[in-house]
C-alpha cells in the first residue's frame, strides 16, 4: 500500500499517449497497467492513496467506502456515474475535464479534498 497518488488504469488511448515526461508532472505517481479485473483488485489498487488518475474505472460505493483515504479523483472519460457515488457515499471530489490531468496536479499539490471548496 502506497499513499502516492495513482494512475489507477492506464491502458488503451492513456497508455499509447502517456510519456515519462508526463509521469514527472505529479511527483510520485505510480502508474498501473490495464483495467482492475474487479472491485476487489480496484480497491487493492486504491487503498492508502488521497488522490487517484482514472481512465475509465468505475468506483462503487463499497469500493469508496473500502478506500477512506481517498480525497481527489480525476478522471481522463466522463466519470459520471462515480461522481454521483461519490457524492452521496464518501464525499470525495470527482474531477471530471478534458484537462484533468492539471486539476489532478493542481489537487495533489495543494492537498485538496473534501468538498473541493479551494477550487
Amino acid at each position: 500500500m502506497s499513499a502516492a497518488p495513482v494512475f489507477v488504469d492506464c491502458y488503451d488511448d492513456p497508455a499509447d499517449r502517456f510519456t515519462d515526461r508526463m509521469r514527472a508532472i505529479v511527483p510520485g505517481l505510480d502508474v498501473l497497467h490495464g483495467p482492475a479485473d474487479d472491485e476487489d483488485e480496484l480497491i487493492a489498487r486504491i487503498q492508502g492513496r488521497r488522490h487517484v488518475l482514472a481512465f475509465m474505472a468505475y468506483m462503487s460505493g463499497r469500493v469508496l467506502r473500502a478506500c477512506p483515504d481517498l480525497r481527489t479523483i480525476a478522471y481522463l472519460a466522463t466519470g459520471l456515474a462515480t461522481h454521483a457515488v461519490a457524492r452521496e457515499s464518501s464525499g470525495c471530489l470527482v474531477l471530471v475535464h478534458d484537462r484533468t490531468i492539471h486539476l489532478m496536479i493542481f489537487a495533489v499539490r495543494h492537498h485538496v479534498g473534501g468538498d473541493g471548496k479551494a477550487i
